[in-house]
């Protein structure tokens, strides 16, 4: 039986995707190889025809992850500050605290990749300097867009091991609120008027 020429690169894709849910589920450390092939459908030696090892599969799934991030941000035009804001709110969700193997990788895999091999972590960094360089449209600085990031990614990770559904709750919405100002939006605050705005509304420390 003869198949397309593109059937390897299309059996490997759906190989990333079932591997990318299972590790976003159960962590890189939880996910051998035995279980991400029976996750998949296949052997563990029909996945080592499309990677080299374990260390060669993790950092495909970063890499294929962190891309899949990017590309959802180069899909919003510069300026488009309501499709920004709408997927800001979608990140910062119960939805997708509650989903990790459907969601972004940062939160899910960015504390075991800090302790993974150089492989892994070079693919990591690959693709969150990509990551940034499209959230850097929507800030308008790339300091701005680091902000974002790190405070979107830290938010769903720390809803994620909080147990009481009212505090997950406040701090997706405080989260919400000031990372919304980070987005340079036409007709938005500037950095000075927001700096204002929040010296006028802070309220005095008074002395115990």
């Amino acid at each position: 039986m003869r198949y397309p020429t593109d059937h390897k690169l299309k059996t490997r894709e759906r190989l990333l995707d079932d591997a990318a849910r299972h590790v976003k589920k159960f962590g890189l450390a939880g996910s051998g190889v035995d279980a991400i092939a029976a996750s998949a459908g296949v052997t563990a030696g029909a996945l080592y025809k499309h990677f080299a090892g374990k260390s060669d599969l993790f950092a495909a799934v970063v890499a294929a992850e962190l891309q899949r991030t990017a590309d959802r941000f180069a899909a919003v035009a510069p300026g488009g500050g309501a499709a920004a804001r709408q997927a800001l709110a979608a990140y910062l969700s119960l939805a997708h605290v509650r989903q990790p193997d459907g969601g972004c990788p940062l939160p899910a895999l960015t504390p075991e990749i800090a302790r993974a091999d150089d492989t892994v972590r070079q693919a990591f960094q690959v693709g969150l300097d990509d990551v940034h360089a499209q959230v850097e449209k929507f800030t308008g600085s790339g300091s701005r867009a680091w902000a974002l990031i790190a405070a979107c990614a830290g938010a769903v990770m720390l809803a994620r091991a909080m147990p009481d559904a009212r505090s997950r709750g406040d701090l997706l919405d405080a989260v919400a609120q000031e990372a919304s100002a980070l987005l340079a939006t036409p007709g938005g605050p500037s950095d000075d008027r927001r700096q204002d705005t929040r010296t006028r509304t802070r309220k005095p420390r008074t002395e115990p």
